[in-house]
């Protein structure tokens, strides 16, 4: 039988063994698609070679987020039948981040929202979008009562065309709950004092998710900035 300080040995170096082999497949995708990097010979930044060619959109965001380590809020899936991104680039991470940005919004539709930090908000421009086969839009009633205290934020986006958000935390509800509520394109219907006063775009629900991609609330997409600041400030209780 082990003593207790083998079996911490052991069980430190699967622990070990797990990161090194979770950091190795990241490295694995990078490489994938953007090419070997190689180091400058004056400096030790990296430098990324690009020569994409009708590279799925979906990929293409996968590549972003772990490429600039970013962690996305909310909780919308790009389709994998969606744009592609065609792209020519050779230069540092720092450069390619914009660049990339640029490609996906302008090929695909996919805005990328820096909130803070390394986390980013991803807004599909391709809405109001179908409901999958087999499945209907339906939709929920939201009040301030709904509302987590103080989590309402409002984040607009860069153009009068472009969709606005709103992310807030349920005060009750279960990550279960949530999740299945982003995944059932759900229209949501802002409500005060029994009177409608805002509604999402068609299926403008989507999931709002912490540090460890647990659902804590929604992020809900409106159609105009004066429709999603009604919304924001409904559900603050003003």
């Amino acid at each position: 039988m082990k003593s207790l300080s083998q079996r911490a040995c052991h069980d430190l170096w699967i622990i070990n063994f797990m990161k090194i082999a979770s950091f190795l497949v990241v490295a694995a995708f990078v490489v994938l698609l953007a090419g070997l990097p190689a180091s400058g010979q004056e400096t030790n930044e990296v430098t990324f070679h690009l020569n994409w060619v009708n590279v799925p959109a979906d990929k293409a965001l996968e590549f972003y987020m772990v490429s600039t380590r970013s962690s996305k809020i909310n909780g919308i899936d790009v389709p994998t039948n969606a744009a592609t991104i065609t792209l020519q680039f050779s230069g540092s991470l720092e450069a390619l981040t914009p660049v990339l940005e640029k490609a996906l919004f302008d090929q695909a539709g996919i805005e990328i929202k820096h909130v803070d930090g390394k986390r980013v908000m991803v807004i599909n421009h391709n809405w109001p979008v179908q409901p999958r086969a087999g499945s209907q839009a339906h939709f929920i009633i939201l009040t301030s009562q709904d509302v987590k205290t103080n989590s309402v934020r409002l984040i607009t986006g860069p153009a009068a065309g472009s969709s606005q958000n709103v992310l807030f935390k349920y005060a009750s509800k279960s990550p279960a709950e949530i999740k299945a509520i982003a995944n059932g394109q759900t229209t949501a219907r802002i409500m005060k004092d029994g009177v409608e006063v805002a509604e999402t775009v068609q299926g403008g629900c989507a999931g709002y998710l912490d540090k460890n991609n647990t659902y804590i609330g929604l992020d809900l997409i409106f159609g105009n900035y004066d429709e999603a600041k009604l919304a924001a400030n409904t559900l603050r209780g003003n």
